[in-house]
């Protein structure tokens, strides 16, 4: 059931490597402004960068090239090295791997989401013995073993590593946890919503990474559903937030023909995006294993009495 792995499977990465000189701290509290490299990109979080003047959220241009990275390649790179988990598949604990929409683990309330998935976290669960959970509605215990550690994906880690870095000199602590999504299609996509609060450090950042062949429109509204901004936003593009504005606000990746979209675009072609995150919720690996049994017993209780 369980896969022990957490080293890296390929010779070659897809992105570079972060500089030999620069520290490799493996969680967010190993890293302080003392400690950041003298190739640490310059400030992003301006005033010039600001989507509106209530809100601090930041739209930043080819972030992707400042944390030394090409976002198509990386797409491309997860895409090709690492397997999808389908409709009735196991989810291997521990390593990384894409959980598809109709993956049961994935769906929900029995609908399958329009939208493939990756997790990953600093620490090596499998080392640890522990995972990370960010809670979202519709969250399931099946699907928090899918946590691999980065240190597992060669695509991810100097991303990563880059991240952190950047993350602190603007001012804030360094993520810890990082969602990976892909879109195959203009009808992929994700509805309007803000990220719950409850597992995500208090004052700290939300940071979205555009990645993929094509861009994708995103659209930013106030929680009566004024629009703030929408746009297409090219890979590598940044959209970056504070929790206590993501929860003044609605966020989206409308699919093609999305209702009150201003954007009459065909989107063709795979797109993405990274989501990074400082979570302060931790499990243990026996009680994920509990709570799965316990969720699978009463799935068949639940199944059972529908049969009778």
């Amino acid at each position: 059931m369980f896969a022990f792995l957490c080293e890296w499977k390929k010779s070659e990465p897809f992105v570079p490597k972060p500089p030999e000189h620069s520290p490799q701290p493996t969680s967010s509290q190993a890293y302080s402004k003392k400690q950041l490299t003298e190739t640490t990109p310059m400030l992003d979080l301006t005033d010039a960068n600001r989507v509106h003047p209530r809100l601090n959220v930041w739209r930043v241009p080819e972030m992707d090239k400042r944390l030394g990275f090409d976002a198509k390649t990386l797409q491309a790179g997860l895409e090709s090295n690492y397997p999808s988990v389908g409709v009735d598949e196991e989810i291997k604990w521990g390593v990384p791997q894409w959980v598809k929409g109709e993956n049961r683990a994935l769906r929900y309330r029995g609908n399958v989401l329009k939208r493939e998935k990756m997790w990953f976290q600093d620490e090596c669960p499998v080392q640890s013995k522990s995972f990370l959970r960010y809670l979202y509605t519709g969250w399931q215990w099946r699907v928090l073993p899918a946590t691999a550690g980065v240190q597992s994906s060669p695509e991810m880690e100097p991303v990563v590593h880059r991240l952190k870095e950047w993350t602190v000199a603007n001012g804030y602590a360094a993520p810890n946890h990082y969602i990976v999504t892909r879109y195959r299609d203009g009808d992929h996509g994700i509805g309007a919503h803000f990220d719950k609060p409850t597992s995500i450090e208090k004052d700290s950042l939300i940071t979205v990474i555009k990645l993929g062949e094509v861009g994708r429109p995103f659209r930013l509204e106030w929680l009566d559903e004024t629009l703030v901004f929408e746009d297409v936003l090219p890979p590598g593009t940044g959209v970056v937030m504070t929790l206590e504005s993501n929860m003044l606000t609605k966020h989206s990746v409308p699919v093609r023909g999305a209702a009150g979209s201003s954007i009459p675009v065909s989107l063709e072609g795979n797109s993405g995006s990274i989501v990074a995150r400082t979570i302060v919720d931790k499990v243990s690996w026996d009680e994920t294993s509990k709570r799965i049994s316990n969720a699978e017993a009463q799935a068949a209780k639940v199944l059972g009495k529908r049969k009778e």
